[in-house]
């Protein structure tokens, strides 16, 4: 807001402002229409050549003059709450007496003043190549209202050297505070994977009295099946588990190794867990004859868990700390970098099958006997999605005195001298959005038992691998935070070699007492890598960018 009152402006235009004061008188003018907003006769609907029926605006009296074909507005004393956009060939002279209109600097004030304004402009100059004056005036500055956005007293925008501004007491706004981050929300957890099927006995469970009738169709254990879970088109889902199948004999009592489909599969995205091994069948002689003989280790191996997700990198600063214009001429402050996402956890391993039994009733009777199938293996969890990025916090808004922006580099500058410019204070950058915590990875599935109150226990059979558990996914970064606003009397954006700071600031001193650069917004949390902060807003008399 604006930190000072009408009583303290005025006691800055006690000095004399305007050059020739006193002069002007009332009546008529050939030349000028008049304006005054306490005339009670006052209307923008006539000619508002003379002072006994002048205009209530100031815009209506510059539309008056440009349809007359006139090249003076007189403004009397008053508050005029309006965005006033000068017109080319025209001079437009505050400071008028609402009684005389004698034009006295010491004993009147002129004031313009509009309300809060999206765009934040006060008086605007535009492509002005004829002689346009610019006098006598107060002019407070809007607060803008969008996030971000900036104060101009006066704003111009390719004008050279015929436009002549001086004599005004000019006090910047505030700029607007940067718009915060949005905070992310957490990553999607993984699903676990599902069990193995327990161990069979062909003869107890299924009642097959064919001896070594195992068949795979009817028989065989399905592996537990991974967990599901898809981030962002990457799949991280969890391995299955291997299936148990059938024994079966190579020469003599040599079992088959085991087949592909009995290994557990490896988890699915980056650092998935690789599947466990699969346990080789036993040869056994249940009669009193041998103990069973191994040829491998019968157990199933159990699934890798999948690897953990990184962290997503922080928010940083922006490239261009000094912000930059925009093609219709306001100037854009610096944005800072979002945050990164957390990359997804691996989908677990799943487990390997348990070996089963190619069993034998007699030691004498050979190729007689009721075979058993192993425990299935477990499928793995899959991985936990990565939290999702805190979004950068936006950039304050600037406070102006005079803005100056150019296309290209112009032959002259705008004419500005005698002026008294406040300065207000930028706006503060808006925090960075918090990162958000990652998915946590799925359980692996438990293996299929292998002996159990389906088997007779003479009979062997071998656990199942559990599944790995799926990878937590990594937390999302902390959005960067974003920059205060600047706090410049007079600002020069690609004005070229014609810019003489040093004239300009002895020919319009600059009060910065109120003024100051808007301070910085905060990195977005984050239990991974938190946003960086942003910087605070430069403030002084000049700036060139």
């Amino acid at each position: 807001m604006i930190r000072w009152s009408f009583a303290c402006l005025l006691l800055a235009g006690c000095v004399s402002l305007y050059p020739g004061c006193g002069g002007g008188s009332g009546g008529s003018a050939p030349d000028a229409v008049f304006v005054s907003v306490t005339a009670p006769q006052a209307d923008d609907s006539g000619d508002c050549s003379s002072t006994d029926t002048p205009c209530l605006t100031i815009t209506g009296g510059l539309a008056s003059a440009l349809a007359a074909g006139k090249t003076e507005v007189r403004v009397a004393d008053g508050l005029y709450t309006e965005q006033v956009v000068l017109q080319e060939g025209i001079r437009l002279l505050g400071g008028y007496s609402t009684v005389s209109w004698e034009r006295e600097a010491g004993a009147t004030a002129t004031y313009i003043a509009p309300p809060a304004a999206a765009d934040g402009r006060a008086v605007i100059a535009r492509d002005i190549a004829l002689a346009t004056s610019f006098q006598g005036f107060w002019i407070i500055a809007p607060n803008p209202t969008d996030a971000g956005a900036s104060s101009y007293g006066i704003w111009i925008r390719d004008c050279d050297s015929s436009l002549d501004i001086s004599s005004n007491t000019i006090a910047a706004g505030d700029g607007a505070a940067g718009s915060p981050g949005s905070d992310s929300s957490k990553g999607a957890d993984g699903t676990s994977g599902q069990s193995g099927m327990d161990a069979v006995d062909i003869v107890e469970t299924f009642a097959v009295v064919v001896f070594h009738g195992c068949v795979d169709a009817q028989h065989t254990g399905a592996g537990g099946s991974g967990g599901a879970n898809i981030c962002s088109s990457q799949d991280v889902s969890g391995g299955d588990g291997g299936w148990a199948d059938c024994p079966l004999l190579t020469d003599g009592i040599q079992t088959d190794p085991p087949n592909s489909g009995e290994y557990g599969t490896t988890g699915l995205g980056s650092g998935g867990g690789a599947g466990g091994s699969a346990g080789r069948d036993v040869y056994h002689q249940i009669y009193a004859c041998t103990d069973y003989v191994i040829f491998g280790t019968p157990e199933g191996g159990s699934g890798s868990d999948g690897a953990n997700g990184g962290n997503g990198a922080s928010g940083g600063l922006p490239d261009d700390p000094d912000g930059t214009v925009s093609s219709e001429g306001f100037w854009t402050g610096p944005v800072p970098m979002d945050g990164l996402d957390g990359t997804s956890g691996g989908g677990g391993g799943g487990g390997g099958s348990g070996g089963g039994a190619w069993v034998h009733s007699s030691c004498y009777s050979q190729g007689f006997g009721d075979d058993n199938v192993g425990g299935s293996g477990g499928g793995g969890g899959a991985g936990g999605c990565g939290g999702p990025a805190g979004q950068a916090g936006g950039p304050g808004g600037g406070s102006f005195g005079v803005f100056m922006s150019f296309t290209a580099p112009p032959a002259s500058l705008p004419q500005l001298s005698g002026n008294i410019i406040f300065t207000g204070k930028g706006g503060n950058g808006g925090d960075g959005g918090i990162g958000g915590a990652g998915g946590a990875g799925g359980m692996g599935g438990l293996g299929g038992a292998g002996e159990d109150s389906n088997i007779m226990a003479a009979w062997p059979s071998f656990n199942g691998g559990d599944g790995g558990a799926g990878g937590d996914g990594g937390y999302g970064s902390g959005g960067g935070g974003g920059n205060g606003g600047p706090s410049f009397g007079i600002f020069i954006a690609n004005g070229g070699a014609v810019a003489d700071t040093g004239a300009l600031a002895a020919e319009n001193p600059t009060v910065t007492e109120n003024g100051s650069g808007g301070t910085a917004g905060s990195g977005g949390y984050s239990l991974g890598n938190p946003g960086e902060d942003g910087q605070p807003g430069d403030a002084g008399s000049i700036s060139l960018l």
